[in-house]
């Protein structure tokens, strides 16, 4: 597996897309080494939920990810979880 501190971009979203992305979630404008920054935040941690994904999928003795391995048990989603 790769080290997550060496993992580079492997999508390499338009940073036109993602400005524009990142200023219609927060309302905020961010220059290009914040865009960075928070870019590769967002990458490394879809990295987590799919090796988390993963592990519990092999832990249902499948090889396969299914929609609901991505999130097991809603915790990661905290007070704001839906009921």
């Amino acid at each position: 597996m790769e080290s997550r501190e060496h993992l580079e971009s492997a999508v390499d979203y338009g940073s036109g897309w993602v400005r524009a992305f990142l200023n219609r979630a927060s309302g905020l404008t961010f220059d290009d080494a914040q865009e960075a920054q928070i870019t590769a935040l967002a990458e490394r941690k879809l990295v987590d939920l799919f090796d988390r994904a993963g592990e519990v999928a092999i832990a249902n003795g499948r090889e396969r990810i299914l929609h609901h391995d991505l999130a097991p048990s809603m915790s990661w989603c905290g007070p704001r979880c839906p009921a």
